[in-house]
């Protein structure tokens, strides 16, 4: 009869520690996106598990439901429990824009535009572009010359979009904004109640 490994002593088999860091990395197959992953048969089934996860439960128990588990060192691989924390998914997607990890602009694969093109419509909120003939371009002719819709348009000259691009009116005004005394905003009272 074959000896068989207990459950821990197969997922240890697959994680290296890593001095420089103190993160324990996941040798074993890898998710398309990067995260370790362990399969396990149970009942006669092999279920796929991310490892980062599996560890957590085989220290601390079941994660719950509605919850993830976040790393704190950024490194997917990473299956030391002292690195991992549980969270919910706003937490998770804070977590990720806060360390510069959320694809944003011409990185994020949905963009339509450029940066440069973001650049041009807010300057066209202060001076509209000509054509090559030296007349003014309206907002239709930008619509269409862009690609986008108008509230696309309006979105961007006023900073709601591409807000990983610092408004062009912001950068204006911050020179500007620098000399200005700062003055306190003033509380409101309470009303007396009758």
């Amino acid at each position: 009869m074959r000896n068989r490994m207990s459950v821990r002593e197969r997922f240890d088999r697959f994680v290296i520690p890593e001095p420089m860091s103190g993160c324990f990395l996941w040798m074993g197959a890898y998710t398309h996106n990067g995260y370790g992953q362990f399969s396990m048969r149970v009942g006669g089934k092999t279920t796929k598990y991310r490892a980062h996860r599996f560890a957590w439960a085989l220290e601390n128990g079941p994660i719950p439901n509605e919850k993830q588990v976040l790393h704190r060192c950024d490194d997917r691989a990473c299956v030391n429990v002292a690195h991992l924390y549980i969270g919910d998914h706003r937490q998770n997607m804070a977590d990720m824009t806060a360390r510069g990890r959320r694809a944003t602009g011409t990185r994020s694969g949905c963009a339509k535009l450029t940066e440069a093109q973001v650049r041009e419509i807010r300057h066209f909120g202060l001076s509209a572009p000509r054509d090559r003939g030296g007349r003014r371009i309206g907002a239709g002719a930008m619509v269409r010359l862009m690609g986008v819709g108008v509230t696309t348009l309006q979105c961007i000259y006023r900073g709601v979009r591409w807000t990983s691009l610092a408004p062009l009116l912001l950068l204006l005004a911050l020179p500007l904004l620098a000399d200005l005394p700062v003055v306190p905003t003033p509380r409101p009272t309470a009303r007396p109640t009758t």
